[in-house]
């Protein structure tokens, strides 16, 4: 067993497991890891089954789990929802099968240590997130290098504070990038890279191993809120802790990191970086309010909006008009999805004008139209060119619902391009809304003829 970091080509663990199938079978194997540097990059993992695959049933999800006398040494492995693809011979070792992995849900690494005379086992002594790659909020850095070899980063101004006040206390996320530098051909030359973390701020003496689960909770509600205000999906990667007789990480999607599809500043953010933590205190605070069926409206509107998967135009347009449809029911009240988004723009006024209109049919077609035409298979070519502004105006309509819902009045920004355009666009809209209202009852007027 080893867990050390030294050059790019050997693991940064390797040690013998056990793998159990679902039907509980336990076979003996090697594994050895490969961790990501950077949130763009995806760990890499090999295991050597001990005997042939075929003498295993591999169908359906495994569980991996460190040797008993490597944890004796003080290493703790396990990985949850793994699932192999094939298992192959392997020529080197008769008797043995190398496994291709297609997922790992993810994996657990605890190193254990002696605590000093009179610690507290179950103090907390750290807790932080690191997340996916994320510009936005950062501190800007200012490098600077010697000939000789020394190097130092200058930050200017503080980290953004991420604050929850909860009955209990504030609980305070601090955005963070930590930097790591690695030794190459033996020092000659260094590998710097670094990555977005959230830190929690709260005095290490306050918290226990109990909160674990609740903190957990937080820096990821922390990620969801923040993926709205940059417009940026933010989730986490890694999740560590410690104790005074342990270090502990878990890995989110190991093989395959979870990461936003869209370019972060494609659109600009939607909220200022300059606001965050006003904004972030007013979300947070009423984010805490909302019972388990309205956050997860909420959730599907900032998810459909920042995606981690790419999508078609129309599914797209329908995701995020369902989302906001989602919103609808929770916060209106009426018989169809115009009255009760009536009645939570009357509630929740939006601070934001000129957008396609969601139901209002004078002058052309709505929004809604668009949803019917599309849900009815209708997505003909005539509409390819008013999907696109037609699916930011309605991402402008779900993101102005959320901060209405919030209650978070947002101050003018010159770096959000994608609501700047709207009174750019004004005469396109009204020009394609009419052209969709001829061309459709063109195509209805055919249909009747042909029938």
């Amino acid at each position: 067993m080893r867990f050390h970091e030294t050059s790019a080509s050997e693991p940064d663990l390797e040690f013998d497991a056990r793998m159990t199938t679902d039907g509980g079978v336990a076979a003996p194997c090697e594994v050895l890891i490969w961790l990501p540097r950077r949130p763009e990059d995806d760990a890499k993992v090999e295991i050597t089954l001990r005997r042939n695959a075929q003498s295993v049933d591999l169908r359906g999800l495994v569980r991996l789990r460190s040797a008993e006398h490597v944890e004796k040494m003080g290493l703790r492995f396990e990985a949850d929802d793994v699932f192999v693809r094939v298992g192959t011979s392997n020529s080197l070792r008769p008797g043995a099968a190398r496994l291709a992995l297609a997922h790992i849900g993810r994996f657990r690494i605890t190193h254990t240590q002696s605590a000093g005379e009179g610690a507290n086992p179950d103090a907390l002594e750290g807790f932080r997130l690191v997340i996916s790659s994320l510009s936005y909020g950062g501190q800007r850095a200012t490098p600077s290098s010697h000939y000789l070899g020394h190097r130092n980063l200058t930050f200017h101004g503080e980290p953004k504070s991420l604050r929850f006040c909860l009955p209990e206390g504030v609980h305070a996320f601090e955005l963070q990038r930590h930097w790591t530098w690695r030794s190459l051909d033996n020092g000659n030359s260094v590998q710097a890279t670094s990555v977005p973390v959230l830190v929690l701020t709260t005095s290490p003496s306050a918290l226990t191993l109990t909160q674990v689960d609740n903190l957990m909770q937080l820096g990821e509600d922390a990620c969801t809120l923040l993926s709205l205000a940059a417009r940026h999906r933010v989730v986490p990667h890694i999740i560590r802790y410690s104790g005074a007789d342990f270090r502990f990480e878990e890995w989110r999607n190991p093989l395959c990191r979870q990461r936003g599809v869209t370019e972060e500043d494609a659109t600009g953010p939607l909220v200022d970086q300059a606001d965050l933590e006003v904004y972030f205190e007013r979300s947070a605070s009423w984010w805490i309010g909302l019972n388990p069926d309205q956050k997860d409206a909420v959730r599907l509107a900032i998810f459909g909006i920042n995606r981690l998967t790419e999508s078609t135009m129309e599914s797209d347009f329908m995701g995020k008009f369902s989302a906001l449809e989602g919103l609808a029911k929770r916060w209106g009240t009426g018989g169809t999805a115009r009255e009760k988004f009536d009645f939570l723009l009357k509630k929740y006024p939006l601070h934001i004008g000129g957008l396609w209109p969601l139901f209002e049919s004078d002058g052309g077609v709505s929004l809604y139209w668009l949803r019917n035409e599309i849900a009815h298979g209708r997505t003909v070519t005539r509409l390819s060119g008013a999907l696109s502004i037609a699916t930011d105006h309605l991402q402008l309509w779900l993101e102005h619902t959320l901060l209405a819902l919030i209650g978070f009045t947002r101050v003018h920004s010159n770096l959000d391009w994608l609501s700047a355009q709207v009174p750019l666009q004004n005469s396109d809209v009204a020009t394609l809304r009419r052209e969709l209202h001829v061309q459709s009852k063109g195509a209805k007027k055919s249909s009747n003829q042909g029938s």
